[in-house]
C-alpha cells in the first residue's frame, strides 16, 4: 500500500547568515552544486541556503525519514534556468519561498511505501 506525504519547514534567515560562515556546516549540509548556487547569490546567499535547508527538512518530513538520513542519501536541491527548484533524485513537488527574514519550503510526495513496504 502506498500513500502521500506532505512536509513543510521554516527557518530564520538571519540565523542561517551566521551558520553559512562555518565551512564544516556548509560541507556537511550542502552538496558542491548547492554550495556553488548559494555562493552565486551574493547578498542573497543566506536566503538561498535557508531555502535549500528548508526543502531538505520538508522532504525528510514528507517521507517520514530523518534529516540525517536524507543528508546521507546525497539528495540535492537544484534550480532550472528560471530559478524553479527541484530535487535531484526525488520526484516530489517542491516550493520554496522567502521574505526578508524567513525562508519556507513545502514538499508533496505521492506513492510513499507504507507499513514497512
Amino acid at each position: 500500500m502506498t500513500g502521500a506525504g506532505i512536509g513543510t519547514d521554516m527557518l530564520d534567515i538571519p540565523r542561517m547568515a551566521r551558520l553559512i560562515k562555518n565551512p564544516a556546516f556548509m560541507a556537511r549540509v550542502y552538496s558542491e552544486r548547492e554550495n556553488a548556487y548559494i555562493a552565486s547569490k551574493g547578498t542573497g546567499a543566506a536566503a538561498a541556503a535557508a531555502g535549500i535547508f528548508c526543502a531538505k527538512e520538508a522532504l525528510a518530513k514528507a517521507t517520514g525519514k530523518g534529516l540525517l538520513s536524507l543528508l546521507r542519501s546525497g539528495e540535492e536541491v537544484l534550480h532550472d534556468e528560471g530559478g524553479k527548484p527541484r530535487f535531484a533524485r526525488s520526484a516530489a513537488a517542491l516550493s520554496i519561498t522567502h521574505t526578508a527574514s524567513l525562508a519556507s519550503a513545502v514538499v508533496l510526495m505521492q506513492n510513499i511505501p507504507q507499513n514497512g513496504e
